[in-house]
């Protein structure tokens, strides 16, 4: 952020059909606000298997999700990689960070400096909602930034 003084625009990335519409949308802002564009993935940290306490196990499971993570790195750096090459006038970073979706977005947002923050909205139904809640509305209550909110069905 030292180079570029004006706030970055932080887009969550989660590999899915519509990150490609979310990734333009990011970048669209970042021109026009003269910001640095970060891709965040935030990855979900390790389960906690209660009951499940065999060596065995335990090694297979981290070996596993660190398989998962590698892949996700990968798949984030070759996506901030493409979106350098369309527009290389904007700053293109990225960043896996680990933890709940809304916290390690705002989280990143705030380490980043940024002014805005865009997700998609999977516009799931309302048994959904009420049973797991919704990232985008986590968000708009706790953001101090600018909410970009894409909404994207996957198909």
């Amino acid at each position: 952020m030292a180079d570029n003084p004006s706030p970055a625009v932080v887009v969550a990335v989660d590999f899915a059909d519509p990150t490609d519409r979310l990734v333009r949308e990011g970048l669209t802002i970042a021109a026009a606000t003269g910001g640095d564009l970060v891709l965040v993935h935030a990855a979900a940290e390790e389960p906690a298997f209660v009951g499940y306490d065999t060596e065995d196990f335990e090694r297979h499971t981290r070996d596993a999700r660190a398989d998962e993570l590698t892949d996700e790195h990968r798949a984030l750096r070759e996506l901030a990689e493409r979106t350098d090459a369309l527009a290389p006038t904007i700053s293109v970073r990225s960043l896996l960070a680990m933890g709940p979706t809304a916290e390690t977005l705002l989280r990143v947002a705030d380490d980043v400096g940024a002014g805005h923050l865009v997700i998609g909205s999977h516009g799931r139904g309302r048994l959904h909602h009420l049973l797991v809640g919704s990232v985008a509305e986590e968000l708009l209550r706790r953001t101090t930034v600018t909410l970009v909110v894409v909404p994207v069905r996957s198909t």
